[in-house]
């Protein structure tokens, strides 16, 4: 499906670095001549998943649409205000419809918008539900990309603080087909870069060697397919699409980036490993590596384990349970941090020039939670924060609510009563819609009626 949005006219590259030469910001200066950028500026997605939810009653705006004022939890986010869309009434709805039911596995379905099929998970009450049953919004736009624009990687997916079952996973290519984040901002950095820094006879044998491997896997996989149970085919052959995708990349050219950010060098602390991450990202999106990224800020369930670096001794998870003051006032702390990391990124976008804006104003960033109300871990009212305008297409500046959502559901009576909210897989509509794909429908049918309204 190929866009039909229009570009902004963009300014003469010279031009552009003469302004740019010399100050803080070369290294983020996107040097890359490719057919996407002779037409403008490329539209980029980007995924900020916070875990655990919030704490409704302070995380919500107060005010009308175009005059609100931010909460507590959101006050670090205050100079982006004019590029933020506060929606407030979104409900993680999905994955009531399938084995997860409710609580922790909605990480899998806030992106997808697909409940989840059986298999051998358990979390709480829900039992033997499985991956979810269709793709996530990250991976459906990266694959629309590809079709259109060959770049190196057709998404980059980031985190820290995961492990390997359905608690660290939220991007899919499919059913079945879980996309692990790189947790090691080194390995982000070697997979990002590298090939920059070689000189062309070197990436020339590296790509060799590396066409070779894949060559003689895809042989090997090819001659096993037949011995293949036929229930077990449709995932083989995924497995054989995803290794054919990694040989086509090969051929892609690379070309230079003038500046290459340095290796980061961190230990395995959250607030460095997230920073590095966000900075490799942004670097990513300025060398049109790739337009779509996502950032796992820790894993479901989990989160920041015991943040010591907040002055909090008891861990981020047990927290989320708790009804009493105290214990809301420590979940607003670890919140607003989350916001504050979130208002870093933006920083960092926003020092892109592009054009009379920024890589932001071309980005859409999208910070949600798969729960809304974290000590009953419903899937109604979740926190979502929408930042930059993905190249006009989102009208920013506003506090979008939906429907008289309360803690505990509408009145406070049940946790997941539906109270006139909006699904997620209506805000997954538009955000396809907004990178210039558009559709009607995104996940579970029975979870959608369409682009989001207002938005």
């Amino acid at each position: 499906m190929k866009s039909t949005m229009k570009m902004p006219t963009r300014p003469s590259r010279r031009g552009f670095l003469r302004a740019a030469g010399g100050t803080a910001l070369m290294p983020f200066v996107p040097f890359l001549e490719s057919d996407a950028e002779a037409a403008g500026f490329p539209k980029r997605l980007l995924l900020f998943f916070m875990p655990m939810g919030s704490y409704h009653p302070m995380w919500k705006p107060s005010g009308t649409e175009t005059s609100f004022t931010l909460s507590p939890v959101l006050a670090p986010l205050a100079p982006y205000q004019s590029k933020l869309v506060v929606l407030d009434g979104i409900d993680n709805v999905a994955v009531s419809g399938g084995p997860g039911e409710t609580g922790h596995p909605g990480v899998n379905c806030l992106w997808t918008g697909a409940p989840h099929s059986a298999g051998n998970f358990g979390s709480g009450g829900a039992s033997g539900f499985g991956w979810p049953t269709g793709p996530s919004i990250d991976q459906a736009v990266a694959a629309q990309i590809a079709r259109n624009v060959a770049l190196r990687f057709n998404s980059i997916e980031v985190g820290f603080n995961l492990g390997g079952d359905y608690k660290s996973r939220m991007s899919f290519k499919g059913p079945d087909q879980p996309v692990p984040a790189i947790t090691d901002p080194q390995v982000v950095y070697k997979t990002l870069f590298s090939d920059l820094q070689l000189s062309p006879a070197a990436l020339q044998a590296s790509q060799t060697v590396r066409k070779s491997v894949i060559d003689t896997v895809l042989g090997d996989l090819q001659r096993v397919r037949t011995s293949v149970p036929a229930a077990d085919r449709p995932k083989f052959d995924a497995h054989l699409q995803n290794l054919r995708v990694i040989e086509g990349k090969l051929s892609v050219p690379v070309s230079n980036c003038s500046r290459v950010p340095a290796a980061p060098k961190v230990g395995t602390d959250y607030p460095n490993v997230l920073d590095a991450e966000m900075s490799l990202v942004t670097s990513a999106f300025a060398c049109d590596l790739t337009r779509v990224a996502s950032i796992f800020a820790g894993q479901e369930s989990a989160g920041l384990g015991t943040p010591s670096f907040l002055g909090i001794s008891e861990a981020h998870h047990p927290i989320t349970h708790r009804d009493d003051a105290a214990g809301q006032a420590l979940l607003v702390k670890i919140t607003a941090w989350y916001m504050s990391q979130l208002k870093v990124l933006l920083d960092r976008l926003a020092a892109v020039p592009e054009g009379t804006g920024t890589m932001l104003d071309n980005t859409v960033v999208v910070c949600a939670s798969p729960m809304g109300a974290t000590s009953i871990h419903n899937y109604r009212g979740i926190p979502v924060v929408l930042a930059g305008s993905c190249g006009g297409a989102i009208k920013t500046g506003r506090y979008l609510k939906f429907g008289n959502f309360v803690t505990g559901g509408k009145g406070g009576a049940g946790k997941n009563v539906d109270y006139g909210g909006q699904p997620m897989n209506n805000l997954l509509v538009s955000l396809s819609n907004a990178m210039g794909y558009p559709m009607t429908t995104f996940g579970d049918k029975r979870f959608c009626t369409g682009p989001l309204m207002g938005l």
